[in-house]
């Protein structure tokens, strides 16, 4: 595959990523069933990849963006129960404050789950056994060579 090609499978998956999500979850929240803008659930599936210590330092590493950007989410979040603030033990430095998904945020993130994978069922179901496996395959060992590049 010439970098052409990468360049296009990539932006094929930015694509499909943004029909699934984006769509749902416009500028200001309104207008879906979660209230969530795209930022916001983003920051939810982030902060469900860096639990159990998600901090808003983290999540800024994370997501290139301000302390003062995550910070105003997380607070409209925590309002709308879809996050919850924990706070560091004693021994801690009393700064940090912890990020936890609440019950209700770890749900809108399963039901998204469950939607991107209909759409990829969707996506899929023109090819036949043979091709559905060679694509397996493929994807299966181009995640092994990606997150072998992110190691080094």
């Amino acid at each position: 595959m010439d970098i052409d090609q990468w360049i296009q499978f990539f932006m094929s998956i930015k694509n499909f990523m943004k029909k699934n999500i984006e769509c749902h979850y416009n500028i200001n929240g309104k207008g879906n069933a979660t209230g969530l803008t795209n930022e916001q659930m983003l920051i939810l599936v982030n902060i469900q990849d860096l639990e159990p210590n998600c901090t808003v330092t983290k999540l800024t590493q994370e997501m290139f963006v301000s302390k003062s950007a995550i910070s105003l989410n997380i607070t409209k979040m925590e309002e709308k129960k879809y996050i919850k603030k924990a706070f560091p033990n004693e021994n801690e430095d009393k700064r940090i404050v912890y990020i936890h998904l609440t019950s209700k945020g770890e749900k809108v993130i399963e039901d998204k789950v469950k939607e991107i994978k209909e759409g990829l069922k969707e996506a899929f179901s023109g090819m036949n056994e043979q091709e559905t496996k060679i694509v397996n395959e493929s994807i299966s060992n181009l995640v092994k060579v990606l997150n072998k590049g992110c190691e080094q």
